[in-house]
C-alpha cells in the first residue's frame, strides 16, 4: 500500500507545480498590474507578466511556463487591451503585441527548460562520475580479459550483427574485427545456415545456455562452442578450435582398438592392485590366466575387485616367496616390477605367468598402487626348455665334433670364405704343416700372414694356389685323393693326399670348405721299399724258372740220347713220351721266365708254342698234316698250367701217333 501512495503524492506534486504555480504567479502579476496603472502598462500590457512566465517555467517546468504564457495573454487581452472587458479588438498593433508575447513566452519557457535540463545533467554527471569511471574501468578490464583468453569470443546483437570480436577469434576464424563489426553473422558465414550451429545459436538467442561441439566442413575443423544470451538481445559466443584434440581422440580410439586387438591376441591381462588394502581390480583375461572366475566380462576395462589372498592362493608355493621378495625389492629401489611365476589352476595344471608393472607412490614416498599386465608364458617356457635341450644337445654334439676333430688321424682344415683366405685346422694340421697352433694355415692369405717355409709340388712342378685341394673345394669342386708333396725349406718332403668338400649357403653358393690332408709319406717309403723287394724277388724267381727250364732241357736231351741208344721201338717210344713231357714242363717255366707276371701264364700262347714243338717232333716234315688252333686268351696259374700242359701234350702226341696210321694227311 505504501508504493501506490508514494506514486499518488508524486503525481499530485507535479500537478501542483504545473497548474497552481502559474495561477498564483499570474494573480500576483495581475495585482501588480492593477496597482501600477501607468502609461507603460497601457502601452506594454505584457511587461509585468514576463517574470510570471519565467518563474513558472523555472520552477514548474515547460508545461507550467506555457500555461502561464497562455493565461497571461488571456488576462492582458481581457483587461488591458482596448476595448477592455472582452477579447474582441480591432487594433493591429494589439494583435501583434499579443503574438509577440506568446512567441516570447514560448521562447522563454524553452530556454528555461533547457537551462534546467543542463543543470540536471551537470548535477547528475557530478553525482555519477565515480560510477561512470568504475564502469569504464570494468569495461576496459572485460575487454582486456576477452583479448587475453585463449578462446575465441564474439558477440552479436539481436539482429545478428557483430558487435565485438576478440583477437583470438580473428586468428581462428581468419577475419578482421574492423571488417566484420556491424555486419550480419549469416552474411559473413553463409555456409553455417541450416546447420546445427545455427540451430544452437538461435536457441541461445532465445535464452538458453548452450555448450556443444560442431564440425565446420568447409574448413574441415572442429569447434567447441559455449553460447550465452545477451541482455537486450543477441548472443555471446566463446569457442575454441579442437581439431587437434579430436585427432588425438581419434588416434586414442585407434590406439585403444589396437590395444584391444593386442590384448586379445597376446592374451594379456591388466591389473590394478592397492598395496595398502590388498584389494585389486583386473580384467577377464587376468582372471583366466590365473584360473579364477569372474562375473563381469571385460577385456581392457577393470572388473570388480578381488583380494590379494585369492591371487596368492593361485601362485605355486615354491614361487610365491620369490615373487613377494621381488615386489619388496622394487618398492625399496623404486624399480619397475618384473616377475615370472607358476600358477596352479583348479584342474591341477601348472601354467607360467610373466608380470610387468609400475609402482605409484604418495607424497611421503610410500608405495600405494601396483599397475601392470600379466601374460601367459607357458608355451614360451616350453619352447625355452626345448631350446635349452636342443642347445644342450648341440653343445654335446659340438664337443663330440671338436673331440673328433682333434682325434681323427688326419689333418683337417676349415675355410669360411670362398676365397680360402683363412684356414684353421686341428692339431695334426699344425703338425703336418709344422706351424705353431693358432697361426694362419692358408697359402692364399695375405703375404704377411701366409706360411712361407714350405711349397706344394706335384710331379716335380710347383702347384699354383688355385690347384690346391682347399682352394678348389672353396670354389665348389669336390676333391678326392689329390696326391702332391710338401717340400719344406730344410728339404724335408711330406707326401699327402688332399680331399675337399665345399660348404654351401642357403642359395647353394660356396661359402667355404672342409679339407683334409692324409700324410702318406711313410706309405710312400714302404711302397718304394716293397717295390725294391719285389723287384729282387722277380729277378730271383726268373732265375729259378730259367734254371728249371735249363735243367729240364738237359734232362730232355739226356733222355733223347738214351733213346737213340735203345733198339727196342717200344722202349724208344717210352723215352720219347717222357722227353715230350719234360719239354712240356720246361716250356711252362720258359714262358714264366719270359713273362712279366711270374705267377700266371698266358695259356693260349703256351698252347700255341707247345703244339708247334710237338708238330715238329712228330710230323717229321709231313706238310700234309695241318695243325689248326682255335684259342681264346686265358691266364692260368702255374699250378694249373703244368697239368693242363701235360694233358695237351698227351692229346697232341696221341693224335700224331694214332690218327694217321691209315692215311698220311689230315
Amino acid at each position: 500500500m505504501d508504493a501506490p501512495r508514494r506514486i499518488s503524492l508524486v503525481v499530485d506534486d507535479g500537478l501542483l507545480r504545473i497548474a497552481w504555480l502559474p495561477i498564483v504567479l499570474l494573480l500576483a502579476a495581475t495585482a501588480l498590474q492593477l496597482a501600477f496603472q501607468s502609461a507603460l502598462v497601457r502601452h506594454a500590457p505584457f511587461v509585468i507578466f514576463y517574470p510570471a512566465v519565467i518563474f513558472a517555467a523555472l520552477y514548474g517546468g515547460w508545461r507550467a511556463g506555457l500555461l502561464a504564457t497562455a493565461l497571461s495573454a488571456s488576462i492582458a487581452g481581457y483587461f488591458w487591451i482596448a476595448p477592455s472587458g472582452h477579447f474582441a479588438t480591432r487594433q493591429p498593433e494589439a494583435w501583434l503585441g499579443l503574438v509577440i508575447f506568446l512567441f516570447s513566452g514560448a521562447l522563454v519557457t524553452w530556454f528555461t527548460e533547457a537551462l534546467q535540463r543542463a543543470r540536471a545533467r551537470a548535477s547528475t554527471a557530478e553525482t555519477q562520475s565515480p560510477l561512470a569511471t568504475e564502469r569504464l574501468r570494468a569495461q576496459e578490464q572485460l575487454r582486456t580479459t576477452l583479448e587475453s583468453i585463449r578462446d575465441g569470443f564474439f558477440a552479436c546483437d539481436a539482429d545478428w550483427r557483430f558487435v565485438y570480436v576478440n583477437t583470438q577469434a580473428e586468428q581462428i576464424l581468419g577475419i578482421r574485427s574492423a571488417e566484420v563489426l556491424g555486419k550480419n553473422h549469416w552474411d559473413v558465414f553463409p555456409l553455417t545456415r541450416d546447420t546445427t550451429l545455427e540451430r544452437e545459436y538461435r536457441r541461445a538467442a532465445a535464452g538458453e545456455i548452450r555448450d556443444f561441439e560442431s564440425f565446420y566442413e568447409p574448413w574441415q575443423r572442429w569447434f567447441h562452442n559455449r553460447c550465452f544470451p545477451r541482455e537486450g538481445g543477441g548472443i555471446s559466443v566463446y569457442f575454441e578450435d579442437i581439431t587437434a584434440r579430436k585427432q588425438v581422440e581419434e588416434d586414442l580410439r585407434g590406439s585403444e582398438g589396437r590395444l584391444l586387438l593386442a590384448v586379445r591376441s597376446a592374451r594379456l591381462g591388466i591389473f590394478d592392485r592397492n598395496l595398502v588394502t590388498g584389494a585389486a581390480f583386473a580384467t577377464e583375461q587376468h582372471f583366466q590366466l590365473h584360473g579364477l572366475r569372474m562375473t563381469a566380462k571385460t577385456t581392457t576395462k577393470l572388473s570388480e575387485p578381488y583380494n590379494y589372498r585369492q591371487w596368492a592362493a593361485c601362485v605355486h608355493p615354491d614361487d610365491l616367496p620369490a615373487v613377494e621378495a621381488e615386489l619388496r625389492r622394487c618398492q625399496a629401489e623404486h624399480a619397475p616390477y618384473e616377475a615370472e611365476y607358476r600358477v596352479v589352476w583348479p584342474d591341477g595344471s601348472v601354467h607360467w605367468i610373466a608380470a610387468r608393472g609400475m609402482l605409484q607412490y604418495d607424497a611421503q614416498n610410500q608405495p600405494q598402487r601396483l599397475l601392470g599386465i600379466v601374460m601367459d608364458m607357458t608355451e614360451r617356457k616350453k619352447a625355452q626348455e626345448t631350446v635349452r635341450e636342443s642347445e644342450r644337445r648341440e653343445r654335446e654334439r659340438a664337443e663330440e665334433l671338436a673331440t673328433l676333430f682333434e682325434a681323427v688321424p688326419i689333418a683337417v682344415f676349415i675355410a669360411r670364405d670362398p676365397d680360402c683366405l683363412h684356414l684353421t685346422g686341428n692339431r695334426l694340421a699344425d703338425e703336418i704343416l709344422r706351424i705353431p697352433h693358432g697361426n694362419e694355415l692358408s697359402l692364399s692369405s695375405s703375404p704377411n700372414a701366409r706360411p712361407t717355409h714350405f711349397k706344394p709340388f706335384k710331379d716335380g712342378r710347383e702347384l699354383r694356389l688355385d690347384e690346391l685341394p682347399a682352394q678348389r673345394a672353396a670354389r665348389g669342386e669336390n676333391v678326392q685323393g689329390f696326391e702332391f708333396s710338401l717340400v719344406f725349406d730344410d728339404e724335408m718332403v711330406r707326401h699327402v693326399l688332399g680331399y675337399g668338400t665345399p660348404l654351401l649357403d642357403d642359395q647353394g653358393r660356396p661359402r667355404g670348405t672342409v679339407a683334409a690332408l692324409v700324410d702318406i709319406t711313410e706309405r710312400k717309403w714302404a711302397e718304394a721299399a716293397l717295390r725294391a723287394s719285389l723287384h729282387e724277388k722277380d729277378v730271383l724267381l726268373k732265375e729259378v724258372h730259367h734254371r728249371v727250364k735249363n735243367n729240364m732241357q738237359i734232362l730232355a736231351s739226356l733222355v733223347s740220347l738214351q733213346a737213340d741208344a735203345v733198339d727196342d721201338p717200344a722202349i724208344r717210344d717210352i723215352f720219347g713220351d717222357f722227353r715230350d713231357q719234360v719239354r712240356t714242363m720246361a716250356l711252362v717255366h720258359e714262358n714264366l721266365y719270359k713273362s712279366e707276371n711270374l705267377a700266371n701264364i698266358n695259356f693260349a700262347a703256351y698252347a700255341n708254342g707247345l703244339t708247334e714243338n710237338l708238330s715238329r717232333m712228330h710230323g717229321r716234315g709231313n706238310t700234309d698234316i695241318r695243325l689248326t688252333l682255335d684259342l681264346e686268351p686265358a691266364t692260368l696259374p702255374i699250378e694249373s698250367a703244368v697239368p693242363c700242359g701235360l694233358i695237351l701234350n698227351e692229346l697232341v702226341t696221341n693224335a700224331y701217333k694214332h690218327a694217321f696210321r691209315a692215311r698220311s694227311s689230315g
